[in-house]
Parts: structure tokens; C-alpha cells; sequence
């Protein structure tokens, strides 16, 4: 996961494969401190990445608990989307800051 403490966004690469992203779009999620999640996709509607982006000024503690609690994952099967296991059982999340 990269995180911008600037915009207070994280953005997570759930794709190895180098793919481009051909379609973003909002999901509608209210999540304690998150004010918007924006999925990738590629041409092919695998979901690429997770971009979250949380409230100005804080930290990325709003955005490991929204992962680290499975709100995140059971929005991603809420909508049908398929969520990769890695997000529902305990990430191992390293942040890398932008």
C-alpha cells in the first residue's frame, strides 16, 4: 500500500501483472474516516487497485482499520466484486509513503 499524507490517500495493487487501467469508478461505502474508495479496472473488469482516500490531516489509521476490520472486503462482496483474500484475512499491510 502507497499512502499520500498530503491528500491522505492510499492507494492498494492488487494486480502483479503490469495491466492498464481502463475504468475507475466510486464505491458507495460509508466507512469511519474514509470519504471516498475509487476502484480499477482493467479492460477485462479485473479489479487493479483500491485507491482511499480519507479525511485531510489524518494519518493512515482511519484506512488500516477500515482493511484490518473487513469493512472494506464486505463492501467489495456487497457489490459482487471480487475480493481478494488477502484483504479479508488480517492483511499484511507495509506502508510505503509518496
Amino acid at each position: 500500500m502507497t499512502f499520500d499524507a498530503e491528500a491522505c490517500a492510499a492507494y492498494i495493487k492488487l494486480s502483479g501483472r503490469s495491466a492498464t487501467v481502463e475504468d475507475s469508478y466510486p464505491l458507495e461505502v460509508s466507512l469511519p474516516g474514509i470519504t471516498d474508495v475509487i476502484l480499477d479496472f482493467d479492460a477485462d473488469r479485473h479489479l487493479l487497485g483500491i485507491e482511499i482516500l480519507g479525511r485531510l490531516g489524518d494519518g493512515p489509521e482511519s484506512i488500516l482499520a477500515a482493511l484490518s476490520s473487513g469493512r472494506l472486503a464486505d463492501a467489495l462482496q456487497t457489490e459482487k466484486i471480487s475480493c481478494p483474500a488477502a484483504l479479508r484475512e488480517n492483511p499484511q499491510i507495509k506502508i510505503h509513503n509518496i
